[in-house]
């Protein structure tokens, strides 16, 4: 019976150890911005920022295409946008956030 036990759990650490070596983290973090530069098309840009954008915006005007996505910073409040212009990174910016705290019945603005 406990070499049947010590089996099932030596098969059960083997098969998470492979799965956790296959995964890789490719998150957003804004020392990767420093990779970009202007007029890299979506592609590029994307495959150095992560797959953890957000679509925000996509029209088009005077026959140009925009596309707007943003990634979440590392604190909350902060977002970093980047805009594509017919597919070519046009311009990028960091926005920050205003938080609203709730204390004591009053309200705080951060």
């Amino acid at each position: 019976m406990k070499s049947y036990l010590f089996f099932c759990c030596s098969l059960i650490l083997l098969f998470l150890s492979s799965c956790g070596a296959s995964v890789q983290f490719t998150h957003f973090t804004p020392d990767k911005i420093k990779g970009l530069d202007l007029g890299m098309n979506r592609n590029e840009v994307l495959e150095i920022l992560g797959p953890d954008y957000t679509i925000t915006r996509k029209e088009i005007v005077d026959q140009d295409t925009i596309e707007v996505v943003f990634y979440q910073g590392y604190v909350s409040d902060q977002r970093y946008l980047f805009q594509f212009k017919n597919n070519k990174l046009d311009k990028w910016e960091k926005e920050i956030q205003r938080r609203q705290v709730l204390q004591y019945g009053s309200v705080l603005i951060k």
